[in-house]
């Protein structure tokens, strides 16, 4: 009896899994006809999200391929491109989809740049930063494949800027970018250095307590000299 009981409960638990996979099946092609209709209105950012969520559910190299062509329209030609190799070295790839990859591979290729990042300085507890990500020390200094378009590149060292350049790589172009960790912080020292120090303002006499005293003492000088002459005069005869 309690052998049956076991083999039941098995039985309900792969009942469940089976449910399971089939809901998780369901939802990936949902996610994946979605991405159709995105991609058929040319809506590359959304359709790339759904198939990449597709893709998260459960793994096809169809789903791989229209993320990889949505990743291209998009400008994201290094991920593209990586993704169209694995495809094409894969063994679930189907011919069809691993022709697909080629030919749209043969098109992405040749228009990947290549930019270097050279860093020189002290680059003890620095960071540096391609766009919003993080750059290896293994790739500083070698030319690595890079999406055309505009970069930004930064070294940081505990939150703070040492030194920046933004550049601009065409289609299949390539740059370097320099960053000069130490050039940067003798410049802001230089400048510090270099500021002129604001004269300290003279203050006004019309603001010192003491010349107002003396305004006032003379006011009232006056006006009593001016009370004399006037009582004076007053009793003069004309």
């Amino acid at each position: 009896m309690m052998a049956i009981g076991l083999i039941g409960v098995r039985a309900h638990a792969q009942g469940v899994s089976d449910n399971a996979e089939l809901e998780r099946s369901a939802q990936a092609r949902a996610l994946f006809e979605e991405g159709l209709g995105l991609a058929a209105h040319k809506t590359w950012e959304l359709a790339a999200d759904r198939f990449r969520r597709s893709n998260a559910l459960r793994e096809s190299p169809v789903v791989e391929y229209n993320l990889a062509a949505s990743l291209a329209e998009l400008g994201h030609l290094v991920a593209a491109s990586e993704l169209l190799r694995q495809l094409d070295s894969a063994p679930s790839t189907s011919a069809e989809v691993r022709s697909a990859a080629r030919t749209l591979l043969a098109t992405t290729q040749p228009r990947l740049a290549k930019l270097t990042v050279v860093v020189d300085g002290d680059r003890s507890g620095v960071r540096v930063m391609l766009d919003d990500a993080p750059l290896h020390d293994a790739v500083l200094g070698v030319a690595i494949p890079a999406d055309p378009g505009a970069h930004h590149v930064s070294a940081l060292r505990s939150g703070k800027t040492l030194a920046t350049e933004t550049l601009t790589l065409a289609d299949g172009g390539s740059a370097t970018a320099r960053l000069d960790l130490q050039t940067l912080a003798e410049a802001r020292l230089e400048a510090a250095l270099a500021a002129p120090t604001a004269p300290r303002p003279r203050a006004s006499i019309a603001k010192k307590w003491w010349f107002w005293t003396a305004v006032v003492g003379v006011v009232a000088a006056a006006s009593v000299a001016t009370v004399l002459v006037v009582s004076g005069n007053h009793g003069a005869t004309p």
